[in-house]
């Protein structure tokens, strides 16, 4: 909202919540982003922030605490994260929670100066991640919610969908993915949101509920995050058929 409407919204509250936290990690507390949610929770704002108080600070302490969360949640082989350390070694990855993943690294990179140190490894991790992503996407259009085991609630699932529209649309529409390659992907999970997810009254169905592993989503379950991913979704793939989103 700041962008928009700069100088009427506040942001002391943040401000001041973002550099208690770096204080925090200066400190030495580098591991309480210790599920793959938070990344999407915290580190846009942390980057965000960083540019408009002109505080190198705050991206050397969100570089910390994606470090610690990289290592401890991100899996190397298959380019996916476990939600929480609960789950590693299981072989479950969650859409939803891949989506934050990727949603995070996508808000990220769309702000952050292109020759600061710390983009290479993020753009790595986004790539690998869109790597993976296109090879398991479902012949619907849609993500598994367990991504990696298609006979685990094996229905439609719009959020990890919708997150992973947006993030890959984002990479097609800057020229970091190749379009031949992801542009299929998206268009493929652009009509299974736009067909299936929205329905007829205009409800974005099929959100799979507040959670924190795979589950079932029916067509009546929505969420604000879903119907935001959806939002998210529609903005790139709208530049791609070279509307303005703006």
């Amino acid at each position: 909202m700041y962008t928009y409407f700069h100088p009427e919204i506040p942001l002391d509250s943040i401000r001041t919540r973002i550099r208690d936290e770096v204080a925090s990690v200066q400190a030495g507390h580098r591991d309480y982003w210790n599920y793959v949610d938070a990344l999407n929770m915290a580190m846009p704002s942390f980057a965000r922030m960083s540019l408009i108080d002109h505080d190198p600070s705050y991206l050397d302490a969100m570089q910390k605490l994606f470090s610690t969360t990289e290592h401890k949640l991100y899996n190397e082989f298959t380019g996916l994260w476990y939600r929480d350390a609960r789950f590693k070694g299981s072989g479950v990855f969650w859409s939803r929670g891949n989506g934050w993943a990727l949603a995070a690294l996508t808000k990220v990179l769309q702000v952050l100066p292109a020759d600061d140190p710390r983009r290479p490894e993020y753009l790595r991790v986004f790539k690998k991640m869109a790597a993976t992503l296109a090879v398991v996407q479902r012949r619907d259009g849609f993500w598994n919610s367990d991504l990696l085991n298609p006979r685990d609630h094996g229905g439609p699932e719009t959020s990890g969908t919708a997150f992973f529209a947006f993030g890959l649309g984002w990479g097609i529409n800057t020229g970091i993915l190749d379009a031949a390659r992801y542009r299929p992907v998206v268009d493929k999970a652009w009509t299974a949101l736009s067909t299936k997810a929205l329905q007829a009254d205009g409800k974005v169905g099929y959100v799979q509920p507040v959670g924190d592993r795979p589950a079932t989503a029916k067509a009546t379950d929505t969420a604000a995050y879903g119907v935001g991913a959806f939002l998210l979704a529609g903005q790139q793939v709208a530049k791609l058929q070279g509307c303005s989103a703006e």
